[in-house]
């Protein structure tokens, strides 16, 4: 018989296998957790060491060691950091709502926090005793923790056979992208996030950022530094990256259970041992005072913020809270876990405060309501084997998370930090005990947990066996850790598949447009058409060879002559050869006839094609409407260029044109529908903007002239802005700009009207309070324009825009022929709108160079303020000379006589002071006086306190409304259906033309009634360019009667 039992205690030796566990003793949960793996292994017959490595020097464990463990005490800690430490820092930050502000702080306890594992795990290597021991001890299979990547460098310098990655909670984010199991951002959220699976889109982008930010912070702040360590310790450069060990871990064991952690994918090689030693069967009846408590009341209740974050570092309000939110339920007893002892002169007596609990008993009591914690993963798979509800109060880590898978299965409320009071812990404890279904659903799933096949004690047994009997499982690794970020999320795949579909479809689209181009030319060459008209097909065409690319080979001057023989549009079908042919040398002819009178289109072609006038006037007509040219509608402008390091540069900007809305003498202007971006958007403007573009190509190095001055003006790195001079908000910015084939454009906000086009809509004359009003906005624009040191010398009413947002606003345009304050230059020929606004200094600029100076936008300025309320028949009826106010040389020509006329009228000013006292506001005059005498540097603070005492006198009935927006509601004209007032239009405007001896009134009453269908035209055609072009537009476009 002793023979036989002796036989098998040599079995059993010989079957047996040896285990280190590498123990993190820092905190009692996880020498807790650790310890529960040596006690199975144990139970098992193996040879089990516990190997502690003690990181805190004032930290003692009170877990018990199971029976049959050894031990091995390592003292791996540095001075100075001790256990107390660390809870005072953290209690700093886990006690409150952390953000951005707390980001510094947080990374420096984190950082402190690797430097005492990394100190750590130096001190370990250079201890020759402990590195012999461990190689000596011949062990089969080592456990390594988490926290740090020392103990698999340690157990590959050992040539311990195989290991283990043993995680204390859920399986920690960079062990899973280390060893390859898949972190789906858009259902996984990491584990320091507070969500669970289900997520919206702000949450999701939060789980993909921070899955790509754990893996880097951990190699940067913990496995690159102890890898250098190694290679350092050991004079080893080639020894390999902790992380590339770990990549090849053959088994990944983790402290979860698949039936209350978040479902998500995984590997073969990783296997959830949740619930380990949180057995039913080990709860012990409770004794001493436990049990008297338990007897009183309705039920117990259970506090524990368990052993990492010390209950008694809560800050005051929470303490208070919490005693009188128990306090406010005498029915029900409560157990605390707080070691110190400055609530005993305060507890209420309900409140019981015990350094120790026996969680696990107290917890499997049959009294037991709820369980209020911090969220920890024991303590919450502990609630669930007991089937206790829970109310968290998370504080850090994965806390938050657990939070809220327990929230979302059903059987926690959560308390922020920051909501922490008396009235949010009672609403939360009523919650749980009152409401039955928290009882049900964690009863429900303790039943589950112990029902499920395989418990999580035989699953880590024969696991840690099959691995300790092959040693590698190289089967089980996954081929995507070889793949790059690219292949593996495919999307080389998508890209190409993308570019091939792509490709059908745009050459699907071009087949199709060739088609429908053949058919529409085919159906137009059959009419007969003058030669001032041409099929908008091939108009279509003329203007894509003016956009297309240019031919190589070819120079602008070898093309300018080509063009004089030569048409520039191709043929479409070779069946018209002939007819088309004959097309061309007819326009050649026309050409060379009229060269004279032919001219360049430059607003938006910028191209060496050379249009009649009769092309330009079909093209322009076909702007305005829409026309058929539904092909060509949408124009993608060319490459925007860099005028100075603050403009944007990009690729082009795809507009739609709406309409032609005017001409200048050097620039066309459309209105155009562009998406706008978010810093339009948030500025409130409209998706309606204006494109402006040179009329004539010598007017090109005027117009990039103009958007580099804009964009000097609103440049935020400007010396004007580096002064702290705000940005202009009366002058019209840029918000895109570049060039077409070689012609320059920009993007401005729509604007309604100009102030000459305002006047001719109310009658020419403005109530003296809007004429005040409309004069300090312009002298707005004007003192920002003087304070980034740019004169405008072009101050005119068709340079006064008013506002579509707001149409009390008026913004400064045109900046052509500006220049630097003290600049000597010649001014510009100007038209006959701008001559009689024009100072007399910058007369003088028109034949000779002449410095800029304030004073030529004030004097201007003054001319059009004046212009705008006083009438000829106020005031030269009694004062001849006077009749110089109301601009009488408006009717010169010449501009001798208009300078003559000017100085005749400043000559006269004091005579007109002196006996015009009571037909003007009194505040014109000291106005006239200011900018006549010229001996203020800087006007506008004077000028501006006579304009507001000049509104404020004359503002008869407040609130004030301004009066070009009553009288144009009264005028404007009824809306009309584009179809029967078309066609009701048409009939009139037919009626008119070919009847003779009508009157002028008659004319303009059809005038009108045209301009009606051309806006019904226009309207319909924004409708069909975009649904989205935004209401603005509309209301805008019911206010263009002059169409």
């Amino acid at each position: 018989m002793k023979v036989f039992s002796l036989l098998l205690l040599l079995l059993g030796a010989v079957s047996s296998y040896k285990y280190v566990v590498f123990v993190p003793n820092m905190a009692n949960s996880q020498t807790q957790f650790c310890a529960r793996v040596a006690e199975v292994l144990a139970n098992g017959g193996h040879d089990v060491t516990m190997l502690f490595i003690n990181h805190l020097s004032d930290f003692k464990t009170d877990v018990k060691i199971p029976k049959g463990v050894k031990t091995y005490q390592l003292d791996a800690f540095v001075e100075g950091i001790t256990k107390q430490q660390i809870e005072k820092e953290q209690a700093a930050m886990i006690f409150k709502d952390t953000g951005l502000r707390d980001m510094p702080s947080m990374m420096a306890m984190f950082g402190r926090f690797g430097k005492m594992l990394q100190d750590g795990c130096r001190s370990m290597i250079r201890n020759k005793e402990f590195m012999k021991w461990l190689e000596n001890e011949k062990f089969d299979v080592a456990y390594a923790y988490i926290y740090s990547t020392c103990p698999i460098g340690l157990i590959h310098t050992a040539k311990i056979p195989s290991w283990v990655w043993l995680n204390s909670g859920p399986l920690m984010d960079y062990v899973a992208q280390t060893v390859g199991v898949p972190l789906i951002p858009s259902y996984v959220p990491p584990v320091m996030m507070e969500s669970h699976d289900e997520m919206g889109f702000f949450f999701r982008t939060k789980s993909f950022i921070g899955h790509v930010l754990m893996g880097l912070l951990h190699r940067k702040m913990s496995s690159n530094a102890e890898t250098e360590i190694f290679r350092e310790e050991l004079k080893d450069p080639n020894f390999p990256h902790t992380m590339d060990i770990g990549a090849k871990c053959p088994l990944i064991i983790v402290n979860s259970n698949e039936l209350y952690d978040l479902p998500r994918p995984t590997l073969a090689k990783v296997v959830n041992i949740g619930g380990l030693g949180v057995g039913f069967d080990s709860a012990k009846p409770l004794t001493g005072d436990f049990k008297k408590i338990s007897e009183t009341g309705k039920g117990l209740i259970v506090f524990s913020f368990g052993s990492v974050a010390a209950a008694h570092e809560m800050p005051l309000e929470w303490k208070n809270s919490i005693l009188d939110a128990f306090s406010s339920l005498p029915d029900y007893q409560f157990v605390m876990r707080y070691v110190a002892d400055d609530l005993n002169d305060r507890l209420p007596k309900n409140v019981h405060l015990f350094k120790w609990l026996p969680q696990k008993d107290l917890l499997l009591h049959n009294k037991t309501k709820a369980f209020i914690t911090h969220g920890g993963y024991n303590s919450m798979q502990e609630a669930i084997s007991a089937g206790v509800p829970l109310v968290t109060i998370a504080l850090f880590g994965d806390q938050p998370k657990n939070a809220q898978v327990a929230r979302k299965h059903g059987f926690a409320v959560n308390i922020q930090k920051g909501t922490l009071s008396k009235e949010t812990i009672v609403e939360a404890l009523k919650e749980v005990i009152e409401n039955d279904s928290y009882k049900q659903k964690v009863s429900r799933l303790s039943a589950m947990v112990r029902a499920q096949p395989m418990k999580p004690a035989e699953r880590l047994l024969k696991w840690s066996e099959f691995l300790a009997e092959f040693k590698q499982l190289d089967n089980l690794e996954p081929a995507g850790q070889k793949l790059n970020f690219l292949q593996y999320h495919s999307l080389d795949v998508i890209v190409f598949l993308f570019t091939l579909i792509s490709l059908v479809f745009y050459i699907f689209y071009r087949i199709l447009k060739a088609l429908i181009r053949c058919c529409c030319c085919r159906k137009s060459s059959e009419k007969k058409k003058s030669d001032s008209k041409m099929c908008p097909c091939l108009l279509v065409d003329k203007l894509k060879n003016a956009f297309g690319k240019k031919k190589k080979g070819k120079s602008k001057e070898s093309n300018r002559s080509d063009d004089s023989a030569t048409s520039p549009v191709e043929p479409v079908e070779k069946k018209k050869e002939k007819s088309k042919k004959s097309k061309k040398s007819k326009r050649s002819e026309n050409s060379k006839g009229k060269s004279k009178k032919a001219r360049k289109r430059p607003d938006l072609m910028g191209s060496d094609e050379i249009l009649d006038d009769g092309e330009v006037k079909t093209l322009d007509d076909y702007l305005l409407k829409g026309g058929e040219m539904k092909d060509g509608v949408s124009l993608t402008l060319g490459e925007i260029v860099d005028c100075d390091s603050s403009a944007r540069v990009g690729k082009g900007e795809d507009v739609t044109i709406v309409l032609l809305y005017a001409n200048g003498r050097f620039g066309s202007v459309y209105l155009v529908h562009r998406q706008a971006d978010s810093e339009q958007e948030r500025a409130g403007m409209s998706n309606a903007m204006a494109l402006k573009t040179s009329r004539r190509l010598a007017a090109t190095v005027r117009m990039q002239h103009e958007v580099k001055t804009l964009l000097g003006l609103f440049n935020k790195n400007s010396a004007a802005a580096k002064a702290k001079i705000p940005l202009p908000t009366h002058i019209t910015p840029i918000f895109f700009h570049g060039t077409s084939c070689g012609t320059p454009y920009f993007i401005m906000p729509m604007m309604d009207a100009n102030l000459e086009k305002i006047k001719q809509d109310i009658g020419q004359r403005f109530p003296w309070v809007d004429a005040f009003y409309i004069g300090q906005e312009a002298l707005i624009g004007i003192k920002q324009c003087h304070e980034h040191s740019i004169i405008h010398r072009d101050i005119k009413p068709t340079n006064l825009l008013l506002s579509i947002q707001n149409n009390k606003n008026w913004w400064l345009c045109d900046f052509g022929d500006s220049c630097s304050t003290g600049e000597t230059k010649i001014l510009s020929p100007p038209d006959a709108l701008t001559l009689p606004y024009l100072s007399r200094i910058a007369h003088q600029s028109l034949q000779k160079p002449t410095k800029a100076t304030i004073s030529m936008d004030i004097e201007s300025w003054l001319y059009l303020f004046i212009d705008l309320s006083v009438s000829c028949r106020e005031f030269h009826e009694s004062f001849e000379y006077f009749r110089f106010i109301v601009l009488p040389w408006k009717n010169k020509v010449e501009e001798a006589e208009t300078l003559e006329a000017k100085n005749a009228f400043w000559s006269s000013t004091t005579q007109f002071i002196e006996k015009n006292t009571s037909k003007v506001p009194p505040q014109l005059l000291p106005i006239i006086q200011i900018v006549g005498n010229n001996s203020i540097d800087k006007p506008y603070a004077q000028l501006t306190t006579l304009l507001r005492e000049g509104f404020n006198q004359n503002n008869k009935n407040p609130p004030w409304k301004p009066f070009w927006i009553e009288k144009r509601k009264k005028t404007a004209p009824p809306p009309k259906t584009p179809g029967k007032d078309k066609k009701e239009q048409d009939k009139k405007s037919s009626t008119v033309s070919t009847s003779a001896g009508t009157t002028q009134a008659s004319e303009n009453a059809s005038k009108n009634e045209k301009t009606s269908g051309k806006l019904n035209e226009a309207k319909s055609k924004t409708k069909s360019v975009s649904k989205s072009v935004s209401k603005v537009i509309m209301i805008y476009l019911e206010s263009l009667s002059d169409y």
